[in-house]
């Protein structure tokens, strides 16, 4: 579904029930189901989401745990010198567990690491918090392993406390599960089973989150994608040891991500599962928290921070000198940027449209495809789709592996279906073409001021290409 559409539905929602006023085990739930039909309604066409909490997905998976803590003992070891431990910090930061990128032979945390570096100089001490099985290493700084912890928290929950519920307060909820069932929206129905699950992993989650932060104190906690389960049982635990916790801006944010934009309900004392702070990027996603945030201004507030690792790589404060040389090497007559989605149709339809392009395209252009973090591991797959077609003027494992960057200082121009890279290259004075409808809502401001063209056919996106590549030497927009 697309995004002016999510929002609408949502909005019409709150306009219509008390979801204010849900409550479960003491926590105001709306966040919750609001966040989940974000994910479920963007990411509808996945059919993973439709996949029903049986048996066999629950044998699924414990075999999933369990394989991740034998990676996470392997990965612990071979990598031992950047095991953080938990002692006392002023911060701490929760990251997302994918947004590592090479630098200099190491991953470096493209949010955590200038967040950590900034605070040192600033004379605190920080730990870095990782979530997920995937163990990207050697890592660039220390950080603690926290997957198996969460999973041992959830799972023991499960086993012993599933029906450890308490002052339930739905008012009209029934109405509202009737009312999601007959838009025969082809996602899982948020009734009082998935919310119950939800609350219990968000419950699990923030327990063990709770131990952590009475063990190192902190006077402030930092989270990276707040909005998954994760990053909401992280801001309760915050909320309810009176830690301010900050969400640091990883992606489009905005009037039209739910998650940033048109809250029309909210609670006096706000929600505990939201952030305290959010660190924006600019002031269009500053703006799109003030809009809602007037009366509880205490609890949610965004502060107009900018993009951290964009100004270090800027001032030479972090920087990759590998990097530039491999780039250098593979330089065509023209660079090009191609970011994919982690939608997997939004990936189906831009390379539909763009291998026309490239086919059509001087041979002596050079083409650099980056994939989603989400979906780093399937380069090969990838790249097999392009070979298939015979164009072989690609880079995919670098584009993917590099910082994103010390990409954008290389390239010529930037097109993507409708990632927030739109936003971080014009930083770097570098245009954009964006294919997706959701685009029109996203980056409004650089279609309007020129950084962006919207383009949805074959044409319009090779026209546009001309267009841009004949202005490559200039570091200001064109308007359309």
């Amino acid at each position: 579904m697309k995004a002016e559409k999510i929002i609408a539905l949502l909005n019409e929602i709150e306009k219509k029930f008390e979801v204010e006023n849900w409550i479960v085990d003491d926590i105001h739930i709306w966040p919750l189901i609001r966040l989940d039909l974000m994910m479920n309604l963007h990411f509808n066409e996945s059919q993973n989401l439709q996949t029903k909490i049986n048996l066999l997905f629950k044998i699924r998976q414990v075999f999933g745990m369990m394989r991740g803590y034998v990676k996470y003992l392997f990965k612990l070891l071979l990598d031992y010198k950047k095991n953080a431990r938990l002692q006392q910090a002023d911060a701490v930061l929760l990251g997302d567990g994918i947004s590592r990128v090479l630098l200099n032979g190491k991953w470096y945390d493209r949010f955590c690491d200038p967040l950590r570096y900034t605070l040192e100089k600033e004379g605190k001490k920080s730990l870095m918090i990782e979530p997920l099985h995937n163990y990207l290493i050697p890592r660039y700084s220390p950080s603690l392993f926290i997957q198996p912890s969460l999973d041992f928290s959830l799972l023991k929950n499960v086993l012993f406390f599933h029906k450890n519920f308490k002052n339930i307060q739905l008012n009209g909820f029934s109405e509202f599960v009737e009312f999601i069932k007959a838009r025969k929206l082809n996602i899982p129905i948020p009734d009082e089973s998935r919310l119950k699950t939800i609350v219990l992993a968000i419950k699990s989650y923030s327990e063990y989150y709770t131990k952590i932060l009475k063990t190192i104190n902190p006077t402030q906690g930092f989270v990276v994608s707040y909005y998954g389960p994760k990053g909401l049982a992280f801001n309760l635990a915050c909320y309810r040891l009176k830690i301010p916790s900050v969400d640091v801006q990883h992606g489009v944010a905005g009037e039209f991500n739910p998650a940033y934009g048109r809250w029309s309900k909210v609670p006096q004392n706000g929600y505990e599962t939201l952030p305290s702070l959010f660190y924006c990027w600019t002031k269009e996603d500053a703006q799109a928290i003030e809009r809602w945030n007037t009366k509880v201004q205490k609890w949610h507030k965004p502060i107009l921070k900018g993009n951290m690792l964009v100004d270090f790589w800027k001032n030479n404060a972090v920087n990759d000198k590998s990097a530039a040389s491999d780039l250098e090497d593979k330089k065509g007559t023209a660079n090009i940027l191609l970011t994919l989605s982690s939608v997997e149709d939004h990936n189906v339809v831009l390379l539909s449209k763009i291998m026309k392009v490239i086919k059509q395209s001087d041979k002596d252009l050079q083409w650099w495809i980056r994939l989603h973090p989400c979906l780093a591991d399937r380069k090969n797959e990838i790249e097999k789709i392009f070979h298939k077609e015979d164009i072989r003027n690609i880079e995919i494992d670098q584009a993917t592996d590099l910082p994103l960057y010390a990409l954008l200082g290389h390239m010529n121009l930037h097109v993507t279906y409708v990632s927030a890279t739109v936003t971080e290259a014009r930083m770097f004075g570098l245009h954009s073409i964006v294919t997706g409808e959701d685009a029109l809502q996203y980056f409004a401001d650089e279609i309007k001021t020129g950084w962006a063209i919207y383009a949805t056919t074959t044409d319009e996106i090779e026209k546009a290409i001309n267009k841009f590549l004949k202005l490559r030497y200039h570091s200001s927009p064109t308007s359309n």
